[in-house]
């Protein structure tokens, strides 16, 4: 189903995408990418690069900013990524793009009209 483009007003967008930020009148969506070691040897580097891929390919740069934590404590249970924030454990980067389609993309506030 496609949702087309229309503009949203700053506290309806905010109340509705609370790990949202407004920057200016742009909105932007936090995902942050453990990179502690832990994190590290189960592919937290793969994940970032095809996130980072996927959001240049959708033309996502100034609406997802994707950054890097040392540690969210949560080392024993695989890859930890938080979007905007909820928290994922266990987050494979063989599934990176499966996962960037199920959690990020509907967190936009403005869908691209098809």
């Amino acid at each position: 189903m496609d949702r087309i483009a229309k503009p949203l007003d700053s506290e309806a967008a905010v109340a509705s995408h609370p790990g949202m930020v407004i920057q200016g009148e742009a909105f932007m969506l936090t995902v942050v990418v453990c990179v502690g070691s832990s994190c590290y040897v189960r592919g937290s580097e793969m994940l970032a690069e095809t996130f980072d891929r996927l959001i240049r390919e959708r033309g996502l740069n100034g609406r997802v900013e994707l950054t890097g934590a040392f540690c969210m404590e949560h080392c024993s249970m695989g890859v930890s990524v938080r979007v905007g924030e909820e928290v994922f454990r266990c987050v494979d980067a063989a599934e990176a793009e499966a996962f960037f389609e199920r959690e990020v993309m509907p967190q936009m506030p403005l869908a691209a009209a098809a």
